[in-house]
């Protein structure tokens, strides 16, 4: 799971919930820029390795897409992804439990 700090909270998603914005489902979600500073193919999967804009460089998150989605990927650019609606998850900062949603 990816998770980012945020004011006095954290927010995580898992790598299938980050999708570029051209290929993410209907209903959308929270929208983060995003570079890419590697892509790696492994098997039926395409792994992302990066970092979201607005947030520590040195904290990497990952996104990951089917092999069989063609959306060009280019290390180094950036791009407009989202996690998607309601797979979006808030941890308090001090103890780790699960909190509920806050506004980024």
């Amino acid at each position: 799971m990816n998770l980012l700090e945020h004011q006095d909270f954290l927010f995580g998603f898992r790598p299938e919930h980050f999708l570029p914005t051209e290929i993410a489902p209907p209903e959308g979600g929270i929208p983060l820029t995003y570079e890419i500073s590697r892509v790696e193919f492994l098997g039926s999967e395409r792994y992302m390795y990066g970092h979201v804009q607005g947030f520590s460089a040195e904290k990497k998150t990952i996104a990951m897409l089917p092999s069989t989605e063609t959306f060009p990927i280019t290390q180094g650019d950036e791009y407009e992804f989202i996690v998607v609606e309601g797979k979006m998850r808030f941890f308090d900062k001090e103890t780790g439990l699960r909190i509920p949603p806050r506004p980024l």
